[in-house]
């Protein structure tokens, strides 16, 4: 009787399903390849790893250096209270094992499911034991009846999970039902673990017998280029590896297909050529030939990066004897310029200290050479000096979402993960806004979430959720700005064309910023409480506020392209980082 009461409470139909705020992405271009609407926020699936799990237990040398990890990161709330009808996150933690710990750390893209099956079936041994800590309530929670049946309806299947594993996919689950439908994940992330936890979640989404959504309802992107932890193999931009890692991808999710499949942290690469003769005609192959993905998408931290790789594209597709020049069925994104990627999403660059994403002229960037070196200055192009690369996304009919509105951790009362590749004179400003935060009794995370969702031009923004808790501090957050007129940065650049000609550069650098986030505290409007106001005032402060100086100092983001160069470094012995690539380079245009 209880379970078919617990049953009653979770389970929905699809006519009391849930739906948040959508916002236009594919038809704000007429792509026929995007989803037309796109949830207002979206799960990002990073979360589904031991990147972002509590590492108490661990030695500091274990601990592995992830920077590149985290186009999210979660929203900040505890998990010791316990998720309504689900797994108890401080349960869920404390029943991870140091032999859990080893089999999750040493996960690689072959051995991802194996190692999930292995995890789960440790546990249940566990369980038949009676070595589980003494504490029943860790897999009692899971819908255990007397047989150990564990499942919905009428379809229980005879697995158990790993508490941790459960609370990810009940995770899933509420988030979908409330309206999240829209997954990112990565085989990156938790090198293969997090496609896999997907994977369960639609199998067991599939037997059950009381469906929610279906698979056309959803929205499932991954990526491709960066998989595990050892550098010798992190990143591989090969054309067969390209095609195989989608295969795999959805193989692991059990999806059908992928919505959209992006190209991951490009900035790593050895070369512009692996990307344009190997890596992008591999992701036409699988959208236009195999139909295995619908949309092509771009993702990585610098920006400068993924300006020369749509810009290089651009050259290539006007030209008919490249690799994917002019060719049937590469028209992308409405048939306009953006031929190949349909559709861009950078990370911790739109959340309160940093608006680059709509305020840094493209001139101003650095040059991506061939062999992705920086450059000097884009001087040669007068538009490309004023233009954004939100404008110049516009401009070719690529819609954006964005990711890490915490900025991976700096936006929150807890300090930044050991790995956070941000500066000094960042964090220390940080540590400053949440002291301010803390003083006038407000959340910065909630602050920093409402700010980074009012802004139109951005179709999602996607945000780590590990448990339900998580979900609904989320949820409570899309409500408030529901209330909202949605900011479109087209107004900021009337009023920014208004106050140009000034003499201090410097000054106009911090003045900018300050500008456009006086501009959103006002589209924030009635949303906000007195204090939060207060505190966004002071935040937005271009003179005084904790992020005046980093502003001014240009020290409000981090060089991505200087993580890549020592990454490369790393790789060669610390001795030549450009033979290291060249050689890398050579492995991947090996084709088979």
């Amino acid at each position: 009787i209880d379970l078919k009461i617990v049953i009653i409470k979770r389970m929905k139909t699809p006519s009391s399903y849930t739906s948040i705020q959508q916002r236009e992405h594919g038809s704000k271009y007429n792509s026929q390849n995007l989803p037309s609407h796109t949830p207002i926020i979206g799960l990002g699936c990073s979360s589904f790893s031991t990147f972002f799990i509590p590492t108490a237990t661990k030695e500091e040398s274990e601990i592995e250096n992830d920077e590149g990890v985290g186009v999210s990161v979660s929203v900040g709330v505890g998990t010791n209270s316990e998720g309504a009808g689900g797994v108890d996150s401080s349960s869920a933690l404390s029943s991870i094992t140091a032999t859990d710990y080893e089999l999750f750390n040493n996960i690689t893209q072959a051995t991802a499911k194996s190692s999930i099956d292995q995890i789960n079936t440790n546990y249940r041994n566990r369980i038949n034991s009676g070595d589980c800590g003494g504490d029943d309530s860790m897999h009692t929670n899971i819908n255990i009846n007397a047989n150990n049946d564990v499942g919905t309806g009428s379809n229980r299947s005879k697995e158990i999970y790993h508490p941790i594993i459960q609370q990810w996919i009940e995770t899933i689950q509420y988030a979908v039902e409330n309206g999240i439908t829209l997954l990112d994940t990565a085989p990156w992330y938790g090198h293969g673990t997090s496609e896999v936890i997907i994977g369960l979640w639609m199998s067991s989404l599939s037997s059950s017998s009381c469906t929610i959504i279906s698979r056309e309802d959803m929205i499932i992107n991954t990526k491709v280029g960066r998989y595990d932890s050892n550098i010798k193999h992190q990143f591989d931009f090969s054309y067969d590896s390209t095609i195989h890692s989608v295969q795999r991808s959805i193989e692991r999710m059990n999806c059908a297909y992928i919505d959209v499949i992006q190209l991951h942290d490009p900035e790593f690469a050895p070369n512009m050529d692996v990307l344009m003769e190997e890596t992008i005609p591999a992701l036409l192959y699988c959208r236009d030939e195999l139909k295995v993905a619908r949309a092509i998408g771009l993702t990585g931290y610098p920006l400068e990066v993924q300006y020369a790789i749509l810009k290089r594209a651009l050259d290539l597709r006007l030209d008919s004897n490249s690799n994917f020049g002019g060719a049937d069925g590469v028209d992308g994104a409405g048939g306009s310029d953006a031929f190949v990627f349909d559709q861009c999403l950078t990370y911790c660059h739109f959340n309160l200290h940093s608006q680059a994403l709509f305020t840094k002229p493209i001139g101003s960037m650095d040059v991506v050479a061939t062999d992705m070196t920086k450059r000097g200055k884009d001087d040669g192009d007068n538009n490309s000096m004023t233009m954004t690369f939100a404008q110049y996304c516009h401009s070719k009919s690529i819609p954006l979402m964005a990711a890490a509105p915490l900025s991976m951790g700096l936006l929150t009362h807890s300090s930044p993960p050991p790995w956070h590749p941000a500066p000094e004179a960042l964090k220390d400003a940080c540590k400053k806004a949440s002291y301010i935060a803390k003083s006038y009794h407000v959340d910065l995370p909630t602050l920093a979430l409402l700010f980074a969702l009012v802004h139109g031009r951005i179709s999602c923004t996607l945000l780590g959720m590990s448990n339900k808790e998580e979900v609904d501090v989320a949820l409570k957050v899309v409500k408030r700005i529901g209330k909202v007129v949605y900011f479109e940065d087209d107004d900021f650049k009337e009023r920014q064309d208004n106050t140009t000609g000034r003499s201090d550069e410097q000054e106009d650098k911090g003045e900018t910023a300050a500008e456009m986030g006086i501009q959103m505290q006002a589209a924030l409007g009635d949303v906000l409480t007195s204090d939060e106001k207060t505190v966004l005032g002071i935040l937005l402060d271009g003179r005084k506020g904790p992020f005046a100086k980093v502003w001014l100092s240009s020290n409000y983001e981090w060089d991505g392209m200087d993580e890549a160069d020592k990454f490369w470094l790393t790789v060669s012995g610390g001795i030549r980082s450009d033979k290291a690539k060249c050689e890398a380079a050579e492995q991947m245009k090996r084709k088979t």
